[in-house]
Parts: C-alpha cells; sequence; structure tokens
C-alpha cells in the first residue's frame, strides 16, 4: 500500500503558505501546569489593574505629526505615581488636549508633560483626580 501525499504547490506562493501555516488560535492551548495561578504572585491583581487608564489625545491638524500619526489618537497608559501617567509617547506627540479614562467611568483632563524620544515614553500629569 502506498502512502498518500500532498499534491505538490501550483505556485511558489502555495508553497509558501503550506509552509508558513500557523495552527487557528483554538488549535493552540498552554497546557494546565503552565498556566499562572492567582496565588503565585506577591502582589494586588486589583491594584495593579486599578492604574491603567484610557488616553485620548486631540492633536491640531496643522501639526507637523498630523499627517502620518493621526488627529486623534487612543491607547493607555500607568499611572506611576499621584496624577503622572506614563504612557507611549507618539499617543501625546503635539497634543493639544488629552483626556484619562478610568476604568470606574470617570474621565480626567490631562496635559502632555514630554516625551523621551530615546525610550519611546511619554508623561501626562492628570490636572484633576485619578
Amino acid at each position: 500500500m502506498r502512502a498518500s501525499r500532498a499534491a505538490p504547490p501550483q505556485s511558489r506562493s502555495d508553497a509558501l503558505s503550506q509552509e508558513n501555516s500557523m495552527p487557528a488560535l483554538t488549535e493552540w492551548r498552554v497546557p494546565p501546569a503552565n498556566q499562572p495561578r492567582a496565588g503565585d504572585y506577591g502582589f494586588d491583581l486589583d491594584r495593579a489593574l486599578a492604574s491603567v487608564v484610557g488616553l485620548h489625545a486631540i492633536i491640531p491638524p496643522d501639526a507637523f505629526s498630523a499627517e502620518t500619526l493621526g488627529t486623534e489618537r487612543a491607547g493607555n497608559g500607568v499611572v506611576i505615581d499621584d496624577g503622572l501617567v506614563l504612557t507611549i509617547g507618539y499617543l501625546i506627540t503635539e497634543a493639544e488636549s488629552v483626556w484619562l479614562h478610568r476604568a470606574d467611568g470617570r474621565v480626567v483632563e490631562g496635559h502632555a508633560l514630554g516625551f523621551d524620544s530615546e525610550t519611546g515614553f511619554g508623561l501626562v500629569q492628570a490636572l484633576g483626580q485619578l
């Protein structure tokens, strides 16, 4: 009895797609023994998650970065000190207004303090109580 073989690819792109095919997400799972357990960590997960804020920035249409990065940018930041938020710098580059969104629905105005081109991080000062 002969072993069945897959038909040869019809083109180079067919061959590449067969070689580089990824399993569907439903096929891949972390084994239960390797999954993290809440008791394994010595920090307060609720407190850590509460430090994450949403960020919405408005950039003037005539700003240098407006054409490539857009005039409305959205992302996240982390409260690293009372009222000080660390975020990705491009979100706040040339921003004329910044809004910080808490998980409880509160929205607080912020001010872009600066952007560090070496690390790519930016800092925002909350102008109200976070």
